[in-house]
């Protein structure tokens, strides 16, 4: 089986690279069973091809600062109604933050971010990238990219941007 490791994109510069430039995120491959991920990235392409969830995560984590399981959130993949809909749709959202916990760890996942990026400025990097991964690629990874997305950009000292790659995939 040949595992892709990415299939959206939330990327986001630091504040000091915000009125730069614009830059274009670009990213490629295709994915099947076990794990796909929505990815944090701010500049460049983004791919990883693997044989096994363990031989992807090691690609994933070369190209990742963050890497994001969110299997344990409720999967509307299951439900005949949302099987066909994204985590773009809002009844799709509503069906896995339908639970305290998805909201918990949205809450916990956005605090750990905000707290890094200083720290990751002062190492001097310019770029933070978070892959949030689910079964699918479908609903949960990309409702969780969408919502980290959202609350990001309520920072203004953030650039931040959303590419959804294989959200369509199988459409």
């Amino acid at each position: 089986i040949c595992i892709m490791g990415s299939c959206a994109a939330l990327a986001f510069g630091l504040m000091h690279f915000r009125s730069r430039s614009e830059h274009t995120i670009a990213a490629t491959g295709s994915a099947s069973v076990d794990f796909e991920a929505d990815t944090i990235i701010w500049r460049g392409s983004y791919s990883a091809w693997a044989y096994s969830s363990k031989d992807a995560y090691k690609k994933i984590s070369k190209d990742a600062d963050l890497i994001m399981d969110v299997r344990f959130l409720p999967n509307p993949y299951y439900d005949e109604k949302l099987k066909y809909k994204t985590g773009n749709e809002k009844e799709v959202q509503e069906y896995v933050m339908s639970e305290e916990y998805s909201h918990v760890f949205l809450k916990k996942l956005l605090d750990m971010v905000v707290f890094l990026i200083p720290y990751y400025i002062k190492e001097g990097k310019n770029q933070l990238v978070i892959a949030i991964g689910c079964t699918g690629g479908k609903h949960r990874s990309v409702t969780i990219a969408n919502k980290l997305f959202d609350e990001l950009s309520k920072i203004d000292q953030l650039g931040v941007k959303i590419l959804h790659r294989d959200v369509e995939r199988d459409k």
